[in-house]
């Protein structure tokens, strides 16, 4: 399988007025707006928009690393820098808040392209803890700061920009690009053209009982890979394009395992069944529970995770067996009434988990009954002709 490094080798010499922008660059934008860009590319009240050519040869200067090994946008942004199609695209109004106390992490900058596309990107959940536990903040909030401020953003974009808008992400990012284009001014609602959700997960049921959430429904496109685990969670657009990945598992939420095929992506079939059983799980359990359990889980589990000192999930794990004892600490610091709601809630969690197991093997046995019964009756049709030459004559 072709992956968007091996696009970028195929489409690289063609200008997006030769080749029109589609799913793929998407992608690509989606991967490069997780690039830490402070000093380079200015906020939204500065003028100076640097080519993605002279972004990365000042990332180069500075010697930026990599924020993590997996889902690193610097190789992406290296080869793509190198192309005809890419090396003129120009970044604006740059942003990025990572705030514990508030519990979000979020950044975006505007991606305007030579032939006059206007892509506003947000990012997906980095290796921060507190970008991790704003991702399960979702499970109970009807906004979250980052959703705020993906909001605000793109109302700022459209009073700077004009004509259509395309907004997108990945991971988190594309919840908070439905988020925004769904919630905004009718003004910037309208202009809106097409919102790209790369694997990013959706929405409780009071956001998606609004108005303004089904009607920007038909703008959606989803992307999930086959075997996605986040984009399904809470997933509520109606329909998804399902590709297919070089990786297995949550690896495959990686957009550098994603199939490409010329300037599409190459399509699967169906979701594997890790992912139905993990998307059927988690709906049954997410059912088991009201909004005020959902919140003492997440902050029960974050607050515990955060006991431990460490910042990003890189840090944690290279931490000493002392952090672990903090997080023991903070578990048994607990009110008794706290404890028993997360245990409670994790109990759930295996109950739904064994009545989707139980289910799914019933269902397989049905299947596989009814298909041998009809393989028996297709025999015994074949078969009938040849018996009625055997009959003896009278």
């Amino acid at each position: 399988m072709q992956t968007i490094l091996d696009y970028l080798d195929w489409r690289g010499d063609l200008s997006f007025t030769t080749s029109p922008f589609n799913e793929v660059d998407n992608l690509i934008l989606s991967e490069l707006v997780y690039l830490e860009l402070d000093g380079i590319v200015g906020g939204l009240e500065s003028d100076d928009f640097p080519t993605l050519a002279q972004t990365q040869k000042e990332l180069e200067r500075r010697g930026v690393k990599p924020s993590s090994p997996i889902n690193n946008p610097h190789i992406l942004a290296s080869k793509a820098a190198e192309t005809d199609r890419y090396r003129d695209v120009r970044l604006a109004w740059y942003q990025s808040n990572v705030d514990a106390a508030r519990q979000v992490q979020y950044g975006a900058v505007t991606f305007f392209l030579p032939d006059g596309t206007v892509y506003v990107a947000f990012r997906g959940t980095d290796s921060t803890i507190v970008g991790w536990r704003e991702d399960f903040n979702l499970w109970y909030s009807d906004s979250t700061p980052g959703q705020d401020h993906a909001l605000a953003y793109l109302d700022a974009v459209a009073g700077k920009t004009q004509g259509d808008l395309t907004v997108g992400g990945h991971s988190k990012g594309g919840n908070l690009a439905i988020y925004a284009a769904a919630f905004g001014p009718y003004r910037v609602r309208e202009r809106v053209r097409v919102v790209y959700s790369n694997d990013g997960p959706g929405f409780n049921k009071k956001i998606i009982a609004t108005p303004q959430y089904h009607a920007v429904l038909p703008k959606v496109r989803h992307i999930i890979p086959e075997s996605s685990l986040i984009g399904i969670l809470m997933a509520n657009t109606p329909i998804k394009t399902i590709v297919k990945s070089t990786a297995s598992g949550v690896q495959q939420h990686d957009p550098y395992t994603w199939a490409v095929l010329g300037t599409s992506f190459e399509l699967a079939d169906e979701l594997s069944s890790i992912s139905l059983f993990a998307n059927d799980t988690f709906n049954r359990w997410f059912t088991t529970m009201d909004e005020d359990s959902r919140r003492t889980v997440v902050n029960a589990v974050f607050d515990s995770w955060e006991a431990s000192g460490a910042t990003t999930v890189s840090e944690f794990r290279s931490m000493n067996p002392s952090a672990y004892a903090a997080i023991l600490k903070n578990v048994a610091d607990l009110d008794a009434d706290t404890k028993r709601e997360v245990m409670d809630s994790v109990g759930k969690l295996f109950e739904a988990g064994a009545r989707t197991f139980a289910e799914g093997a019933k269902n397989r046995t049905k299947a596989a009954l009814e298909q041998h019964v009809a393989s028996r009756i297709q025999t015994s049709r074949v078969q009938m002709p040849a018996l009625e030459h055997q009959r003896p004559q009278s």
